[in-house]
């Protein structure tokens, strides 16, 4: 009886098991690895909902903060991640697929060889010869899925370069002005305005044309009643309003052929009803000033009287809040954006509104904290508290976007002016 009666049912019967382990373990592997960028993929959607999610609510803020390039640069990097783990994960899944289908080709393809030898009694007859070459040649089809699968691996690349682009524009983040984060100048000296003005257009002008200027340490009010455009005046100040006339200096320094990027640099910012970002309270933190250790943080958050509400919070500084701070009271969201504010290290600081909501308790932890930041730059607050105003501090009183009066209190409110009635009518109410 030829040897080949012998040897080729074993040999066949290794092959077979050989290919059928293969055909099992390495599919499996493939799974796994597939299903593990599954968590990665949902963590990284999270994340990047959650800087879409600022990027959109939050523009003004990105941009008060000085930290917009940053967000730039990082949705980017999330997207290209998110495209990453998303071409990757397919790709495995089509070679899972195609790996199965030629292993058991294969697998086929060896119980062939070792069973005709047994059929035919040890003879490979022409007959069966050329049978068994078609049965193998018929197998080899599923052999052509592993040539799809690459296929569609170099589409899916090729895909991914395309996409990328076009998801960033969809969120606004291209452009080289995201690398450009330097060359910002540093300032120092009064800020100074002449006849300065701003409006949504130059024929009817909202902010009338002032002339003014402002210490580089001190607290200066900005007053007036509702309507009398003081917060339009720190939009102006931002340029998020256009300025309509005159000039603004700082120290002997004319803005005028500054880019528009570089004059809100010189301000931090806390807006009436800000926007609090969807991260850890460290990271909101860390936004304003990169700088800042943990012991500074809990220094300042102490000094608002928010320490003990953090420490209790589950991660304390790697807290999140929620949606735009929707885990926070109005008064706790306020104190934190003012805080946040006053973390950013700028020349001048403006600040609409500080105590609007807060008790009594809070609205002097605020005042303080204001005062102590006087000391050492320039604080605008447009307010309607009068109680916090002292006789030597500076005033600035708006009516229908005029100003109409300037000076210390004391002076104003012992004049026959718009100040002094004003002053009156707020003592009457009370």
């Amino acid at each position: 009886m030829p040897l080949a009666f012998f040897l080729a049912p074993v040999f066949g019967f290794v092959l077979a098991g050989a290919f059928f382990l293969l055909g099992v373990l390495f599919p499996l592997g493939i799974l796994r690895a597939a299903g593990n960028q599954g968590p990665r993929r949902l963590i990284n959607q999270g994340r990047l909902r959650w800087r879409a999610e600022a990027w959109w609510t939050g523009w003004e803020e990105l941009k008060l903060l000085g930290c917009e390039p940053a967000f730039r640069r990082d949705i980017r990097e999330r997207l290209a991640g998110l495209e990453r783990i998303g071409t990757r994960q397919a790709r495995q899944f089509g070679w899972e697929d195609s790996v199965s289908q030629a292993v058991a080709a294969a697998t086929q393809w060896s119980l062939v060889f070792a069973l005709a030898p047994l059929a035919a009694g040890g003879v490979w007859s022409p007959p069966l010869l050329g049978a068994a070459l078609l049965g193998g040649i018929a197998s080899l089809e599923a052999f052509q899925s592993l040539g799809t699968a690459a296929l569609r691996a170099r589409e899916l690349r090729a895909a991914n370069r395309r996409v990328g682009p076009a998801g960033w524009q969809t969120l606004g983040v291209t452009g080289g002005e995201a690398a450009r984060s330097g060359g910002v100048p540093s300032v120092k000296g009064w800020l100074v305005l002449e006849k300065f003005g701003a409006g949504y257009e130059r024929a009817r002008p909202v902010l009338h044309p002032l002339t003014t200027n402002f210490s580089p340490a001190g607290l200066t009010f900005i007053i007036g009643p509702s309507g009398s455009r003081k917060s339009t005046f720190f939009r102006a100040l931002l340029r998020q309003t256009a300025w309509t006339s005159g000039t603004c200096r700082f120290g002997d320094r004319d803005t005028e052929t500054w880019p528009d990027r570089h004059v809100p640099a010189q301000f931090s910012a806390a807006r009436q009803g800000g926007c609090w970002f969807h991260e850890s309270l460290r990271t909101n933190f860390h936004n304003a000033n990169a700088s800042l250790s943990d012991p500074d943080m809990e220094e300042e958050l102490e000094r608002l009287g928010l320490a003990e509400r953090i420490r209790n919070a589950p991660g304390g500084l790697d807290a999140c809040f929620g949606e735009n701070g929707s885990e926070l009271s109005g008064g706790e969201k306020q104190r934190l954006i003012l805080l946040r504010a006053l973390l950013r290290p700028a020349p001048f600081v403006l600040v609409d509104e500080p105590t609007d909501g807060l008790d009594l308790f809070h609205s002097e932890t605020v005042w303080k904290r204001l005062r102590r930041e006087a000391n050492r730059r320039g604080v605008l607050v447009a307010t309607h508290d009068f109680t916090a105003i002292r006789p030597e501090d500076p005033v600035l009183f708006f009516q229908q976007g005029h100003l109409a009066e300037s000076g210390t209190c004391r002076v104003l409110q012992h004049g026959d002016g718009l100040f002094a009635r004003w002053c009156g009518y707020v003592r009457d109410l009370v």
